[in-house]
C-alpha cells in the first residue's frame, strides 16, 4: 500500500490492546496483530479513539444510532475497528468481520464469598468422612484393646479389670501422639499400642500441617460456580455492552434467561473494579480478561475480591470488523490465518498474560506487610481454653456440692 493511510479505531483494553510507552507499539495480542498489519500491508496508522467513550459500541433502539467503534466503522470515521469482538448480530449488515483469531467464553464475575470464621476452620482441617472414619477406628480399637484386657486378665485369673470407659481413655493418649502413662504387660496389647502409636503419630502430623495452612491462610464459604446457584443468590449480572442484554442468556434448554437479569450500568470505571468495590452485584465479562482482573483486584492484605463463575453461559468466537465490502479484508484475512497457522496467536496471548501477571506480583509483594499471628488467628486455643477452666470449675462445683451431701464420702 506504499505507506497510505489507513484509519484504526482501536482503544486501550487489558490485557488484548496495551500501549507500549517505551516501545511506542501497541502490545497485547490485538496490538501485536495491528503491528504485523502494518508491516505487512505497508500502510500508516492514523489512530482514532472512539471520541464518545463507548468503546465496542451498540445501536440506540429509539433512534437507530450507533456508538463507539461499532459507529465508526458504520459512519466512515474508520477503516478497521481493531480491538477484537465477539462474532454476533449488532443489530447492522453494514459490517463484515475479518478471520476469526480465536474463540473466548463470556462468563459471569461475582464477589468472592465471605471468610470464614477462625474458630470455623478448625473444623475444616479434616473431611467429615475423615473425622468419621478417625472416631471410629478409635472405638474399634479401644473395643478391641478391652477385649484382649479381659481375654488376658482371665488367663491371668485376675479378678479386678478396667470398664470399658476407663480403657478408651488409656489409649486416647496413643491416638493424639502423646506419651503412655503405662506400657501394658501383654505382648497382644503391646502390639496393638504400638500400631495405635504409629497411627496416631501419622494423624497428629496431618493434623497439625494443617492446622498451620488454617491459621495463615483464609479460608471462605462456597463460592457461586453455577448459573443456578447465580439465579438463588439473587444477584443482578451488569455490562458496559448493550449488544449482550438479550443474547447471552439465551437457551433451548433452561429458564435461566427469566431468573437472570442483565442490566445495563453506565459505569466509567472498570466493571469488576466496580463489582469488587459495591461486593452487591455480578457482571460479565471474558475469561481471559476476567482470569488477569481476579488475580490483580484484591485487598490491601491480598486476599481476593472476585470469583469466576465456573459455568460460563457463552462461547463466541472473536474477529475484527470493517465496513461492508471494504477493500483490506482479503489481506487482512490473509495475514491473520497466516498469523494463526503459525501459532502466534497463542503465544502473544500466553506471554501477554506471563507478563502481566509477573508485573503484578512483583508490585505485589513490595505493597502486602508481613502479619504478625494475632489474637483472631488464635481464638479458638482460647476459646477452648475457657471452655476448658469452666468445665473444670462445673465440675469442681459439683464434687463440692457432693462433699456437702455425703461428708463421709
Amino acid at each position: 500500500m506504499n505507506g497510505y493511510n489507513v484509519r484504526i479505531s482501536i482503544f486501550e483494553r487489558i490485557p488484548t490492546v496495551l500501549f507500549g510507552e517505551t516501545s511506542g507499539h501497541y502490545m497485547g495480542i490485538d496490538g501485536f496483530v495491528l503491528n504485523n498489519l502494518i508491516r505487512y500491508m505497508n500502510f500508516t496508522p492514523v489512530i482514532n479513539i472512539p471520541e464518545d467513550g463507548m468503546k465496542y459500541g451498540f445501536m440506540y433502539e429509539h433512534n437507530g444510532t450507533f456508538t463507539g467503534s461499532l459507529g465508526d466503522i458504520l459512519y466512515d470515521r474508520a477503516d478497521i475497528s481493531m480491538n477484537s469482538r465477539f462474532i454476533k448480530d449488532y443489530g447492522t449488515s453494514d459490517i463484515e468481520f475479518t478471520t476469526s483469531i480465536m474463540s473466548d467464553n463470556l462468563c459471569v464475575v461475582v464477589p468472592k464469598s465471605k471468610q470464614l470464621p477462625k474458630w470455623l476452620t478448625l473444623f475444616r482441617i479434616f473431611d467429615f468422612k475423615v473425622l468419621c472414619a478417625i472416631v471410629i477406628v478409635y472405638f474399634l480399637y479401644g473395643t478391641l484393646h478391652h477385649f484382649l484386657k479381659l481375654v488376658n486378665s482371665i488367663i491371668a485369673n485376675n479378678k479386678g479389670h478396667s470398664t470399658y470407659f476407663v480403657t478408651l481413655l488409656e489409649i486416647l493418649p496413643a491416638f493424639l501422639s502423646l506419651s503412655l502413662s503405662q506400657m501394658p504387660s501383654p505382648m497382644s496389647e503391646k502390639v496393638l499400642v504400638v500400631i495405635a502409636l504409629i497411627f496416631g503419630m501419622i494423624m497428629a502430623s496431618l493434623f497439625q500441617g494443617r492446622l498451620l495452612t488454617v491459621i495463615t491462610k483464609a479460608d471462605y464459604f462456597a463460592d457461586i460456580n453455577t448459573l443456578e446457584e447465580l439465579s438463588d443468590s439473587g444477584l443482578l449480572i451488569a455490562t458496559r455492552s448493550q449488544n449482550l442484554i438479550g443474547t447471552t442468556l439465551e437457551t433451548d434448554e433452561s429458564d435461566l434467561d427469566d431468573q437472570l437479569k442483565i442490566v445495563y450500568v453506565k459505569a466509567q470505571e472498570n466493571m469488576l473494579k466496580y463489582v469488587a468495590k459495591h461486593q452487591d452485584i455480578a457482571a460479565l465479562s471474558r475469561m481471559s480478561s476476567a482470569k488477569l482482573n481476579v488475580f490483580s483486584i484484591r485487598n490491601s492484605d491480598g486476599s481476593p475480591l472476585l470469583h469466576i463463575v465456573e459455568e460460563c453461559p457463552r462461547l463466541y468466537f472473536l474477529a475484527y470488523i470493517v465496513r461492508k465490502g471494504s477493500p483490506y479484508l482479503p489481506a487482512i484475512n490473509k495475514i491473520v490465518l497466516r498469523l494463526i497457522e503459525s501459532g502466534f496467536m497463542q503465544q502473544w496471548t500466553e506471554s501477554t498474560y506471563y507478563i502481566m501477571t509477573l508485573q503484578y506480583n512483583s508490585n505485589s509483594e513490595q505493597n502486602i506487610p508481613d502479619r504478625a499471628i494475632s489474637f483472631q488467628d488464635l481464638q479458638v486455643a482460647f476459646m477452648l481454653l475457657a471452655l476448658g477452666n469452666c468445665l473444670v470449675c462445673c465440675v469442681f462445683s459439683q464434687r463440692l456440692h457432693v462433699v456437702k451431701q455425703f461428708p463421709l464420702l
